[in-house]
């Protein structure tokens, strides 16, 4: 069975969008993931296209999944979205009854999960968790707790739901468990077997982080525990930047290692949505720069879709899409076509192309050297200009740091070298 990805998606009047069409390319390097990153201004829809690809993944038929959250963006009489896949297409549309916004909703289209499901097995599924989701507190480790079948895929697609902090630690617990017991028998090779996702979320920290972290349930109390520097940590104590990375990516591990898959395929070959809202929230700029290329390393099968106001994610993969949306009068549209990433473009061309943000100093330094230009202009023009305020104004500015001595220095050589003369 070829890899499942999402091809495109079709929205009419949802939010702040009116009638919008995204075709999502394939990737380009068939060994590492499938990334989309969506970017633009607060406000631009972001979310909400994230929230509609989520609906996808939405395992109860019976209503909308995501109901009370897309419904608060209507603006309108009927709304819909349509995605299509390389399985299947799907359809939503909602009619909106009342000034409540309560909504009538009807479903296009096979489900999807009865399509990419055999027998109560899986052969792939929808992720989606926020940077603002993180472990909450530690609890009691209760290793006899299995997590119900039935709640393997709970709230996988609810960004503000997908992470369950008693379950996780209960599953990181039983498995320390396990490998201790296995070593009490010499068993060496199934106890590291059994290790093996705990390690993997360990290394994960350590490629992002540069730390060392690992799982320690402490015997006496049964709470989980993580060790940096010989020094046991509560999960709830973490450094918020590790508590996220802990939250989503354990999460994630745990539940696609407890899920019944078609076959035997390892988590990490396995095809699957991704979904992913500010992940680089919490995280220090170094961080933001490591964690999308551990990711796409890490599930390399997988089709991610990202929502980011941070240059360093943009910039720290080659070959992912890049989709701009900005605001058109009332609705949002594409700022042109996607472009792909490139891991050799300065963060300061990326705050300019993706971003369109220009200036690179503070507020007051950036309206000082709009005046000094501005004089600048009037000097090249021969226009008159008080020559007292351009010394004092650049003096000023070349005070305040040693970049700024020197960008003004080259100014100042170049606009002398036009005009063959001493400015002053």
């Amino acid at each position: 069975m070829e890899n499942f990805r999402i091809e495109s998606l079709e929205i009419s009047q949802v939010g702040v969008f009116n009638n919008l069409k995204i075709d999502f390319p394939e990737k380009k390097n068939t060994g590492l993931a499938e990334i989309h990153i969506l970017t633009g201004e607060n406000g631009t829809g972001k979310t909400t296209i994230l929230e509609m690809l989520a609906e996808l993944g939405s395992y109860r038929t019976s209503k909308l999944k995501h109901g009370p959250s897309l419904i608060e963006k209507l603006n309108f009489s009927e709304s819909s979205f349509q995605i299509k896949s390389n399985y299947t297409d799907y359809k939503l549309v909602i009619t909106q009854k009342n000034y409540n916004k309560s909504g009538e909703i009807n479903k296009v289209g096979v489900s999807l999960n009865k399509v990419l499901t055999r027998g109560g097995k899986f052969s792939f599924a929808i992720f989606s968790y926020s940077g603002y989701r993180r472990t909450s507190k530690s609890i009691e480790v209760n290793s006899r707790a299995d997590i119900p079948y039935s709640q393997i895929l709970e709230d996988s697609t609810s960004f503000d739901k997908s992470i369950n902090t008693e379950k996780f630690s209960n599953w990181i617990g039983s498995i320390l468990i396990k490998e201790a017991l296995l070593k009490t028998t010499n068993q060496i090779d199934k106890s590291l077997e059994y290790r093996r996702y705990i390690s993997v979320i360990e290394e994960v920290l350590f490629q992002i982080t540069g730390q060392n972290f690992s799982f320690y349930l402490n015997p006496e109390t049964m709470y989980l525990n993580m060790v940096q520097d010989e020094q046991r940590i509560g999960l709830d104590t973490l450094p918020d930047g590790v508590k996220s990375i802990v939250s989503w990516v354990g999460d994630l591990i745990m539940r696609m290692s407890q899920m019944r898959w078609i076959d035997d395929l390892d988590i990490f070959d396995r095809s699957f949505i991704l979904l992913l809202d500010e992940i680089e929230v919490h995280l220090h700029p170094a961080w933001q720069r490591k964690i999308l290329p551990v990711i796409q390393k890490l599930f390399k099968n997988a089709q991610i879709f990202i929502s980011t106001h941070s240059p360093f994610v943009v910039g720290s993969v080659d070959g992912a899409w890049i989709y701009k949306f900005k605001r058109n009068d009332n609705f949002v549209i594409l700022d042109g076509l996607p472009t792909l990433s490139e891991d050799a473009k300065s963060v300061r061309r990326i705050l300019d192309e993706v971003f369109d943000v220009k200036q690179q100093y503070g507020v007051s330094v950036e309206e000082d050297l709009q005046k000094f230009r501005e004089i600048r202009n009037r000097i090249l023009k021969g226009e008159s200009y008080n020559l007292q305020e351009f010394r004092d104004l650049t003096n000023s500015l070349a005070s305040q740091s040693t970049e700024l001595s020197h960008l003004l220095g080259s100014e100042i050589n170049q606009l002398q070298r036009i005009l063959n003369k001493e400015v002053f």
